[in-house]
């Protein structure tokens, strides 16, 4: 990408030997009217290389890699007649060279020999034969050209040419075209105007060598808000659609769309307190006491405030971070965020950047440059370096935003945050941008100061019972079954049912419990893992009835055996630490194979439950896969977990045995590690008796769990065993029966 502050095209002005003080003046009055020429169009930036040496000039061409060479001054049959400048000459000349043909060559050939087209003017006398010779050098293939006059050139009509060149090539014609058709219409009209002067130099007999259908334009007038909002229609569906498929409905966002508030943040929270279980949402929201908690805000006030006026401590709104636990609603948040400022900024631009999809290490900046293609592409064109600067020029005027969506799913080495923070730090298009992001609570806690000049807001959960039955109504209503979400909200209600109403408050269990209840459950689950189970219950059950079990292939046992598949696949994913092998969500079709069979894989496709995102980067080139949601991949991962010890086998003595295990206090493990709390046990289980004898055993290995947390001892000072305790509490709100609740 070009730097912001330049235009797409560069021409680069090199002054030969002018002879005289007058024709010195001249050069530089040559440079003003080409400068002054192509100021208009805004396509082409002009570098003067005045007063450089040789070498410098040389060293100049091959890094600015300029479109136009431009030479102005004396020329001859085979030489070129340059002042002799040294780097402690201070701009003054103390003689000159003649260029010999070998020093022209070296002068150019890095400049022209390159796969963009370029031209060489040399607006000086007697030089066609060295504009050709210089062509010949370059070869048939070429896609440069160079311009010559072979005769004497007048200063006077040097100038003219200068300006007529300029002028159509701005206006997009062609070099062939300017040769052609203008350019002996100058010469007919400086005779006219210079016959005073004499008639020498004024039938120059420009010449052009090699490319001549060369031209520079503006490309296509791209509508960039219109562009940007056609793409992101696809963005503004509802995350969780393919759940509601097997009722023929499709949301659009703002159908179902409940305004949640948001809090922003200052400081880390640190509590003194537990909470207890039927209230344990509570683990993820700020107390009114806390440093946390600066500002609240609804919804509407946060767009106002926050995004149209600016008015956030750090970043005056341009650097904002919107975090909560799983399920928050973050993405849901973004996509409102995103149809808002398409609305209410008539020349925005919005990019959606799923984090999760992009290539491995893969930078935004070539996210952009993807994006920016494939606008030009549907538009019937191709990338050229006017598109870019078009494009480059949103930036520079504050029009773009960025919306990142999932920064804990992105797949990079090492912290997240700090790639991303990297990459800004860097210039260019990112820097210029407003950047709007989500993030898991727990990566961005663990890495805050990586985006320290981020302002962070974090979603509040649903209120119960307004923002929830709001939900359930809004739900229901495109399926026509509004009494269904009426005995819904007053089967919430129901005594003992505090967990379920704690539960629902997050906005994708909430989800899930509308699509379990709408298939007919009748009954409220009582923990985040038995939500997840009775859906993927109900979806494989839907599927069977509709296209027969034989759609899926999987007899004796469908289900057990596409759940173990998946099950073993998560977590495999999850616990994969080589980034050039495999990532932790977006999961390679070679991958993939190793866990789940073509028949397994079909049917995994078939009920939504994986889906294919894209295509891996060359030289791979294969399918790439996804879960539909990264809490389902945990929860998959949270069923092919059999026992405590996978997530903590303590050593005291020797942590770093190989038989240790300390997953628990890795971040990527906390949510599995909730959900197989909430497990029973024995699901992936055919034969009842044994099913009841796992369920017994499983309920020891969590009980066995949490009083190892509880009683959890480091060698560092306490930082593990707080923390060990933390995740004990927040444990035991998902395993009701657990034994050591209150202690």
């Amino acid at each position: 990408m070009p730097n912001s502050t330049t235009k797409p095209y560069t021409i680069v002005f090199i002054r030969l030997e002018p002879g005289s003080k007058e024709n010195l003046a001249l050069q530089g009055e040559e440079c003003k009217r080409i400068l002054q020429t192509v100021q208009e169009s805004g396509l082409f930036h002009v570098a003067d290389l005045e007063g450089r040496p040789f070498g410098e000039i040389v060293s100049e061409l091959n890094k600015i890699e300029p479109d136009i060479i431009h030479l102005s001054g004396h020329g001859g049959h085979n030489a070129l007649l340059m002042p002799n400048f040294s780097s402690t000459d201070k701009g003054k000349a103390k003689a000159s060279t003649f260029l010999s043909q070998e020093q022209i060559d070296d002068l150019f050939k890095y400049a022209l020999r390159r796969s963009k087209p370029c031209i060489l003017f040399i607006n000086a006398c007697l030089a066609g034969g060295i504009a050709n010779k210089i062509q010949e050098s370059l070869g048939s293939d070429s896609k440069c050209c160079t311009i010559g006059m072979t005769n004497v050139l007048h200063q006077q009509l040097a100038l003219r040419f200068a300006e007529a060149f300029y002028g159509a090539i701005s206006n997009g014609d062609t070099v062939g075209r300017i040769l052609a058709d203008l350019f002996p219409g100058v010469i007919v009209a400086a005779k006219k105007d210079l016959r005073k002067t004499g008639e020498d130099g004024l039938d120059p007999q420009p010449r052009v060598y090699g490319n001549i259908d060369i031209k520079f334009d503006g490309g296509l007038d791209i509508d960039w808000h219109e562009v940007s909002r056609k793409r992101l229609e696809e963005r503004l569906q509802l995350t969780a659609n393919w759940m509601t498929n097997q009722h023929g409905v499709g949301y659009q966002v703002q159908q179902v769309f409940v305004p949640l508030g948001l809090v922003e943040r200052k400081n880390i929270p640190r509590r003194t307190g537990d909470v207890h279980p039927e209230q344990g949402s509570e683990l993820y929201q700020a107390e009114a006491e806390e440093t946390e908690v600066t500002q609240k805000f609804e919804h509407t006030q946060f767009l106002e405030q926050v995004l149209r006026r600016g008015q956030s401590p750090k970043s005056q709104g341009k650097r904002i971070a919107i975090i909560g636990e799983p399920g928050a609603g973050k993405t849901t948040l973004l996509q409102q965020i995103a149809q808002w400022v398409l609305t209410e900024f008539p020349e925005s631009i919005v990019i959606w950047v799923s984090l999760a999809e992009l290539q491995d290490q893969e930078k935004l900046e070539t996210y952009l440059e993807s994006w920016l293609k494939g606008v030009i592409r549907e538009a019937g064109d191709e990338v050229s370096p006017s598109y870019t600067w078009q494009f480059t020029a949103q930036f520079r005027q504050g029009r773009v935003w960025l919306l990142l969506d999932g920064l804990d799913e992105i797949q990079v080495a090492g912290n997240p945050l700090s790639y991303i923070q990297r990459q800004i730090r860097e210039g260019g298009w990112l820097q210029q941008a407003r950047i709007l992001l989500t993030c898991r609570l727990n990566l961005w806690d663990g890495n805050r100061n990586s985006l320290a000049r981020f302002d962070t807001y974090r979603t509040l959960e649903f209120v119960y019972p307004n923002q929830v039955e709001q939900f359930i109504g809004r739900w229901f209503a495109p399926l026509r079954k509004e009494d269904w979400g009426q005995k819904l909200c007053t089967a919430l209600k129901e005594p003992d049912k505090e967990r379920i109403r704690d539960l629902v408050k997050n906005p994708l269990r909430l989800t899930l419990m509308c699509v379990d209840w709408s298939s007919g459950a009748g009954e409220l689950p009582e923990t985040q893992a038995a939500l997840y189970q009775n859906y993927v219950t109900h979806v494989v059950k839907w599927w069977s009835e509709k296209f027969g079990k034989s759609k899926f292939d999987l007899e004796p046992e469908p289900v057990p055996t596409l759940n173990q598949a998946l099950a073993e696949l998560a977590k495999a994913a999850i616990d994969d630490q080589d980034i050039d092998w495999q990532a932790r969500f977006r999961l390679r079709q070679t991958f993939v194979q190793h866990y789940i069979n073509t028949s397994l894989l079909e049917s995994a496709l078939e009920l939504g439950l994986l889906n294919q995102i894209g295509m891996d980067a060359e030289p791979s080139n294969q399918k790439v896969y996804a879960f539909y949601h990264t809490t389902f991949q945990e929860y998959f991962a949270a069923l092919a977990i059999p026992d405590k010890d996978f997530f903590l086998k303590h050593a005291c003595r020797n942590p770093d045995a190989q038989d240790a295990s300390y997953r628990i206090f890795e971040p990527q493990w906390k949510q599995v590690f909730l959900l197989w709390l909430g497990r029973k046990g024995g699901e992936l289980e055919q034969d009842p008796e044994r099913k009841t004898q796992e369920q017994i055993k499983f309920k020891k290995q969590k009980e066995t769990l949490i009083q190892a947390l509880v009683t959890f001892k480091d060698e560092c000072k306490g930082i593990y065993s707080d923390i060990a305790f933390v995740l004990a509490a927040e444990g035991i709100a998902e395993f009701k029966d657990c034994k050591l609740i209150g202690i």
